[in-house]
């Protein structure tokens, strides 16, 4: 009695309090619209891709780069024929031009000035342009073209993966909302248990002070009392911990201080879920135009290929040409030197070839360990997405026709268990049944509606599941957009 009382104070406390009410849709509102860590952790994955991309875009980047440097030196030369550097001054001014074609291309105007023992002030103004060629592992750019290739398909890979972890996080949240709907529902028929049980240790009480029960009678219904409020305060603690779970994914509502549910109704979510099982039935093949999967895998492959075929010449030989052309002028001093540099014609030039070739295996071990890791890699992530759309759509097609059929039988018990129980309270008022036998049919028609409960909340789990992979399903149940049905 205490505890009805106390329950009923409760519900008056509650009430007294500003209650917020959800909604599916409302809770599908707040995650879009706060950011939630989850979320940020998707676009990160994306970022990071972006990242990559532009950091390799640096590597064909211009650059102006500027340079000064003075030194001195007091050193005694060995002989009066051989000078020795006593001061120098060099300035620089150089554009270096790296393409994506394989070749490095530099111009440079520079003014150097030098005091010897024998010469004061010796200057040399040139302007000049470099040209550097890879002619093997990047001739014509065919490494470097294939980095770029890669980065922009592991940044439509991430976009794509964006849009599944996006979907999955959401359906994750109305996962959790119709267990707190589950949940209100099962506590609703426990506390209809509760209370009928209290009424009966009442009457029992009540017998037992009229010398027609015994104390074990009464004690029987106490306990009856005792169990029934454990599952009931067991179902209050299993709420509480999803909300809990929601305020960590939803940082959001930490700062809510009491919690109600909108109205609802699951029958009619039910009956969405079973129209949308009956599409997912209709397609006797994996429907890959309702998931970003195999757009994934493909943009994966792509990518998997870029980075197989820089992998394969880890190993080449490097060979690169280089060449330069220099125009100078000579003279005693800056102003000198310019001057000359514009009168005259005087050239300097140079080429070369440069080759390293390795020696020993230790560079074709590594090519090779890298190209193992990228095929394991791949095959392991592709696997794994085609392996999960093909499971999800035969699997969830195949459990949700025996939920179905659990569903309906359910229907068919609660309807038999209903009438019984009606016949059995009526032989109970007439004294025709025990107490033990009402109690015993009234837990079996509770329990059976704790059961429909308990599976229409697995079925609507199970078809959102499908349909974080397969997230353009068209069907009232897919919600995609902010709480929107299709």
């Amino acid at each position: 009695m205490k505890l009805l009382l106390f329950f009923i104070l409760m519900s008056n406390l509650a009430g007294a309090s500003e209650r917020i009410l959800l909604s599916e849709s409302q809770l599908i509102h707040e995650a879009m619209q706060s950011n939630p860590p989850n979320l940020q952790d998707i676009e990160l994955a994306l970022l990071s891709a972006r990242l990559g991309q532009s950091q390799t875009n640096e590597n064909f980047s211009p650059a102006l780069q500027l340079g000064v440097q003075q030194s001195k030196s007091n050193e005694i030369s060995f002989s009066a024929f051989i000078p020795v550097t006593q001061e120098s001054q060099t300035a620089k001014v150089q554009v270096a031009v790296p393409t994506q074609q394989g070749m490095a291309l530099s111009l440079k105007a520079q003014a150097n000035q030098f005091t010897n023992s024998l010469l004061r002030d010796a200057t040399t103004t040139s302007v000049g342009a470099g040209l550097v060629i890879d002619l093997n592992k990047n001739l014509l750019g065919k490494n470097s073209k294939s980095l770029l290739r890669e980065n922009e398909f592991n940044v439509e890979y991430q976009q794509k993966l964006k849009s599944i972890n996006t979907q999955a996080f959401i359906n994750g949240i109305r996962k959790m909302y119709w267990s707190v709907v589950a949940n209100e529902e099962a506590i609703k028929i426990t506390k209809t248990l509760f209370q009928s049980a209290i009424k009966l240790s009442l009457e029992a009480k009540k017998r037992f002070n009229d010398s027609v029960a015994d104390s074990g009678e009464v004690a029987r219904y106490e306990a009856l009392v005792a169990s029934r409020e454990g599952k009931l305060t067991t179902l209050e603690y299993q709420r509480e911990k999803i909300i809990m779970e929601l305020m960590q994914i939803l940082p959001g509502l930490a700062n809510m201080q009491a919690f109600g549910l909108e109205a609802y109704d699951i029958d009619k979510t039910l009956m969405q879920v079973l129209s949308c099982t009956q599409y997912i039935q209709g397609q006797h093949e994996t429907p890959l135009a309702n998931t970003f999967y195999d757009e994934a895998v493909q943009q994966l492959r792509a990518s998997y290929e870029e980075k197989l075929a820089q992998r394969h010449r880890h190993a080449d030989w490097d060979l690169k040409l280089e060449a330069e052309v220099n125009k100078l002028g000579k003279d005693y001093s800056y102003s000198a030197s310019r001057e000359n540099f514009a009168s005259t014609s005087q050239m300097a030039w140079g080429a070369g070839i440069n080759l390293a070739i390795p020696l020993d295996r230790v560079k074709s071990t590594t090519q090779e360990m890298m190209e193992e890791i990228e095929t394991r890699r791949f095959v392991a992530q592709s696997e794994n997405y085609l392996s999960r759309m093909k499971a999800y759509h035969t699997q969830v097609a195949l459990s949700v026709t025996y939920l179905q059929n659990v569903i309906l039988l359910q229907k068919k018990n609660a309807m038999n268990l209903e009438h019984s129980l009606k016949i059995t309270k009526r032989k109970y008022q007439q004294a025709r049944l025990s107490l033990n036998e009402l109690i015993t049919e009234q837990d079996t028609f509770f329990a059976n509606e704790l059961d429909q409960i308990s599976t229409k909340l697995t079925v609507i789990h199970t078809v959102l599941d499908y349909l974080s992979i397969f997230t353009e399903t068209p069907c009232a149940l897919n919600q995609t957009k902010l709480g929107k049905t299709l």
